[in-house]
């Protein structure tokens, strides 16, 4: 893709993250260590796997562990076996995502918990001292909003840490129709 063709944002966005991974390779080639944590929320979805490839990607570049966390939405509103069922789909979604990374030789800690999703996500980005949230979007915003799903949205006006959004790539999203 042409350089006149793709957004400044994205643009600016590739450009920094290309700095960053420059970074981080130039200190770990020469014997440094950096010590950090990826957050890679997850529900399942084609675009969640999408992220999941970044977060992998990134991981690799930069040495880092990868916290995977699927939240089961507002439990209170089920019943116990109805949110033991997806407490369990939860755990073999996180599951997946962890065989994957530690096929590509990275750590990787489960979590599943139950609540609302942008708030388990930033409140255990901070406790857990992340350096980068890494999470799809389905981008189904209104036209007022940012082209940006509602968790993705909420997380990004509330996280203390960089968030990546990574999007359903446009070929996928006219296959899916």
């Amino acid at each position: 893709m042409e350089s006149s063709t793709v957004p400044i944002i994205t643009q600016t966005c590739a450009e920094c993250i290309d700095r960053l991974l420059e970074r981080d390779r130039r200190i770990l080639a020469e014997g440094g260590r950096i010590s950090t944590r990826i957050l890679y929320p997850t529900d399942g979805s084609d675009v969640a796997e999408c992220a999941l490839d970044q977060a992998i990607y990134l991981a690799e570049a930069t040495g880092s562990e990868i916290i995977v966390l699927h939240v089961v939405e507002d439990g209170k509103k089920l019943d116990h076996s109805s949110l033991d069922i997806l407490k369990k789909i939860g755990e073999e979604f996180v599951q997946k995502a962890c065989k994957k990374m530690e096929d590509h030789g990275i750590t990787a800690h489960p979590i599943v918990v139950d609540g609302k999703p942008f708030h388990e996500i930033t409140n255990l980005a901070k406790s857990t001292d992340v350096s980068m949230i890494v999470m799809g979007t389905h981008g189904t915003g209104g036209l007022t909003h940012a082209p940006l799903g509602s968790v993705a949205d909420r997380v990004i006006r509330t996280s203390l840490c960089p968030v990546l959004l990574v999007p359903m790539p446009q070929k996928q999203k006219v296959r899916d129709r």
